[in-house]
């Protein structure tokens, strides 16, 4: 079964950071794990 969540928030809130924790976790502990990031911060 595929799970998803969905991270939003200020900038420099901590988002990625979080996700690329819970990434290397999931993938130590339970298998492979992803994760998709979309920096849509400086420069738009």
């Amino acid at each position: 079964m595929n799970k998803f969540v969905v991270f939003s928030g200020f900038l420099g809130a901590g988002k990625t950071t979080t996700m690329m924790a819970l990434t290397q976790y999931y993938s130590a502990h339970y298998g492979k794990a992803a994760m998709i990031s979309n920096d849509l911060g400086e420069g738009m």
